[in-house]
């Protein structure tokens, strides 16, 4: 993982947490792909967010809100289905 493919990393890790079966690399490549899963339960998505913001923060060295935040942006453009209100 590194600066210019985190985004992509953080999506296919999205799919292997839920168990998605096939490549996940190329399903990533459909347009909207995102929207055809879905979490499925609030502790798994609870637990990708945290390891997705610590990632971040010790990829680009900043501090864990502006990780909070550079991940709330990410998790809006590409984030799974949400189960957390």
């Amino acid at each position: 993982m590194n600066k210019q493919n985190i985004a992509l990393e953080l999506d296919v890790e999205q799919l292997r947490r839920i168990g998605f079966k096939g490549d996940p690399y190329e399903e990533v490549k459909k347009e909207n792909w995102y929207t055809d899963h879905e979490w499925p339960s609030v502790e798994m998505e609870k637990t990708f967010r945290i390891w997705a913001i610590e990632q971040i923060k010790k990829l680009f060295k900043i501090n864990k809100k502006r990780a909070e935040q550079e991940f709330g942006w990410w998790n809006l453009g590409f984030g799974l289905k949400s189960m957390i209100n």
